[in-house]
């Protein structure tokens, strides 16, 4: 690529990143204000003063009984809520060579690589790099199953809805005698084929994984929501959001698992709201940052540390409007708390001039 067309790039992403900026306040916004499940399912009560609940949720803890759900021609019928077969082909692909600084400008050349991958390249053969090449068509496809309904045992058996959202659940991890075919297990993958493992895969062949969620017969579980006769369906908060949820052991042991994911999520929003603002900046002085990618010997260099600067800016102003935003009542009561200090000492003072 020419400096030309380097510097037409450069100024395109100062658009994108006079968009970026405001939309990186809009995600840090959404994850400090948002409701959290454990906030608007704390204080529940148990199904028997389902009664007294008021506008509190209610929670029951018991085994699971649910219809054995299994991957029809794979996977023998088990213990599992929802099961997904995910399967990959070990293919040939199309990659663009990677090009030292001094080679930025040449025409980009190809090369074939091999990978497993979900989605093999079509035709990848009639590409640069790959010519002759071939990629069969996937032998084993996809598969998603999930039970209509499920109950916890307590008293009586208590109906749960699909809509359920599971917290703190294992997934599932079958075992060789689950399966319907012969399989080699090495990993997290299962080959139909054992000489197809990652010691010495050829193209074409296959291997599969599997997510969900799986359950344990003999474990108690508790799900939280809304109780009607004998019926969970989801519960509506305060802020008119819905909640139906299923985690692993008692009901603090389920919050637990509630407020971890809670984090987690507060964590990938934060991160991805200091991508968007760190990489917004560079994006806007990018034209300059191009220029000094042409200085011999530091160029690389001195725009790398341009955007580490960028970034720790980023995640500096992004921590500060998150507490602003988040505990905007303490930030509140501390100024109020040092103005009053700031007044009393400003009094003292003057009162201490006075009577001098």
């Amino acid at each position: 690529m020419s400096f030309f067309e380097q510097m037409k790039q450069s100024f395109v992403g100062v658009l994108i990143g006079f968009l970026l900026i405001p939309l990186s306040f809009v995600v840090l916004g959404y994850s400090s204000c948002r409701e959290r499940v454990s906030e608007a399912l704390t204080g529940a009560v148990v199904h028997t003063a389902a009664g007294s609940a008021g506008d509190k949720a209610v929670y029951t803890t018991g085994k699971i009984q649910a219809p054995v759900l299994g991957d029809p021609g794979f996977l023998r019928p088990g213990h599992y809520l929802s099961l997904e077969r995910s399967p990959q082909m070990y293919a040939y692909k199309q990659r663009k060579k990677s090009t030292s600084d001094s080679d930025k400008n040449k025409k980009p050349e190809y090369e074939c690589v091999t990978e497993w991958t979900s989605s093999p390249q079509e035709n990848v053969g009639n590409k640069e790099g790959c010519r002759g090449k071939y990629n069969p068509p996937m032998s084993i496809k996809s598969y998603e199953g999930k039970v209509d309904s499920f109950a916890v045992m307590a008293d009586q058996p208590y109906r749960v809805a699909a809509s359920v959202e599971y917290y703190g659940m294992p997934s599932p991890r079958p075992q060789q005698a689950d399966f319907l075919i012969p399989i080699h297990a090495s990993g997290s993958y299962y080959y139909p084929d054992a000489s197809c493992d990652s010691s010495s895969p050829r193209i074409g062949c296959m291997r599969i994984s599997y997510s969900g969620t799986a359950y344990d017969p003999a474990a108690d579980y508790t799900v939280i929501g809304a109780l009607s006769g004998n019926s969970y369906s989801a519960y509506k908060s305060k802020k008119d959001n819905l909640y139906l949820a299923l985690g692993p052991g008692g009901y603090q042991e389920t919050m637990e698992a509630i407020k971890t994911s809670d984090a987690t999520t507060t964590l990938i929003l934060f991160a991805v709201a200091v991508l968007m603002i760190s990489g917004g900046m560079s994006m806007i002085v990018g034209p300059l940052l191009t220029l000094i990618e042409q200085i011999p010997i530091i160029g690389n260099f001195g725009a790398g540390a341009l955007r580490v600067i960028f970034a720790v800016i980023g995640f500096i102003v992004m921590s500060i409007t998150y507490v602003f935003l988040r505990y905007w009542y303490l930030v509140l009561l501390l100024f109020l708390l040092v103005g009053a200090v700031i007044f009393f000492m400003a009094k003292k003072k003057k009162e201490a001039a006075s009577a001098a």
